[in-house]
C-alpha cells in the first residue's frame, strides 16, 4: 500500500487518461483493487498513467487493454478535453476520451488494478459515491 508522501509525489505532474465506454445508454464504471486507502469504494472511468513519451490516445487503449481485458481501436476514440482532476489533494492532468460500443464486451478483469466493474445508466451513476474524474466525466457526457 501507497502513503500519503509517495502519492504526492507520485502524482505531481502526472498525466492520467479516463474513457466513458458506452453502450447503449449505459455506461461502464469501475472500482480499484484499493491501492490507495482512500477510494476503495469511489467509483470512477477505465484509464491510468500515460507513460513518458506517450500519446493520450494510446495510453486510453493500453490501460483499457490492462485493466478490462478490452481492445478499442484508437480511430473508434472520440477526445474529449483534458483538465485538472484528482483527489485527496492529489492533481493531475485527466485527458477525456469516449467511446460508443455496439455490443457489449467480455470484461477480464486485472485483479491488481480493478475489484469491480458495472454498466449503470447515467441517471444510477450520477448518484453512486464518485471520484473527482468520473463526476467530471458524467457532467461533460450529460451537456452533450
Amino acid at each position: 500500500m501507497v502513503l500519503w508522501p509517495g502519492l504526492f509525489v507520485y502524482f505531481l505532474g502526472s498525466k492520467r487518461t479516463r474513457v466513458i465506454i458506452q453502450h447503449g445508454s449505459e455506461v461502464l464504471l469501475v472500482r480499484s483493487s484499493g491501492r490507495y486507502f482512500f477510494d476503495r469504494d469511489s467509483w470512477t472511468l477505465p484509464g491510468g498513467g500515460i507513460q513518458r513519451g506517450e500519446e493520450p490516445i494510446v495510453a486510453t487503449v493500453r490501460e483499457t487493454h490492462e485493466e478490462l481485458g478490452i481492445r478499442l481501436e484508437p480511430d473508434a476514440l472520440t477526445y474529449i478535453t483534458k483538465q485538472k482532476s484528482g483527489d485527496n489533494g492529489l492533481q493531475y492532468m485527466a485527458y477525456f476520451f469516449r467511446i460508443m460500443l455496439n455490443t457489449r464486451p467480455t470484461l477480464t478483469l486485472s485483479p491488481k488494478e480493478i475489484r469491480d466493474a458495472q454498466w449503470f445508466t447515467l441517471q444510477a451513476a450520477q448518484q453512486l459515491p464518485l471520484k473527482r474524474e468520473a463526476h467530471q466525466a458524467l457532467v461533460l457526457l450529460a451537456d452533450q
